[in-house]
């Protein structure tokens, strides 16, 4: 539930800080976070063309770019929360948000799903747990009463 506060937040900060005057060049990274690899959030950010503007993050060397489809939704909506799997395996939590200022861009902030989905796992697992428990204690009870 909580896979998306994260970049909820950055999205916002940095989308008022271009309402602001900030420039772009204010967001480059010193080094670029490795989509597969890491758990830390990044930014990338994509012009009008749907191409990579600049970022902080990259996937076998490159911006990796998110389905046409989210760039024509931004258009008519002001925000996009979505799972995204760019390779298999890399699964990524995103925020996207069209920022229609004086240097319209789109603002897409992801991170790993890597450990929300453990967390996930490891819910069902403890739920599956005390279901079974519950279903063990119902059945004796009724043969201990009978």
């Amino acid at each position: 539930m909580a896979g998306n506060d994260a970049q909820v937040e950055i999205t916002g900060n940095i989308e008022q800080s271009l309402s602001e005057g900030t420039t772009l060049d204010a967001f480059t990274p010193n080094h670029l976070v490795d989509m597969e690899r890491s758990l830390t959030p990044y930014v990338i950010f994509y012009g009008m063309d749907q191409k990579p503007v600049s970022g902080d993050c990259s996937l076998d060397g490159n911006y990796p770019v998110p389905p046409k489809c989210v760039f024509e939704y931004l258009l008519t909506h002001k925000e996009d929360r979505f799972t995204w799997e760019p390779k298999k395996g890399v699964r990524q939590a995103v925020v996207a948000r069209y920022h229609d200022g004086v240097s319209p861009v789109f603002i897409v902030v992801g991170r790993s799903l890597r450990e929300v989905e453990k967390h996930i796992w490891q819910s069902g697992c403890i739920t599956l747990l005390f279901w079974c428990a519950a279903l063990v204690g119902s059945f004796l009870l009724v043969f201990a009463t009978a």
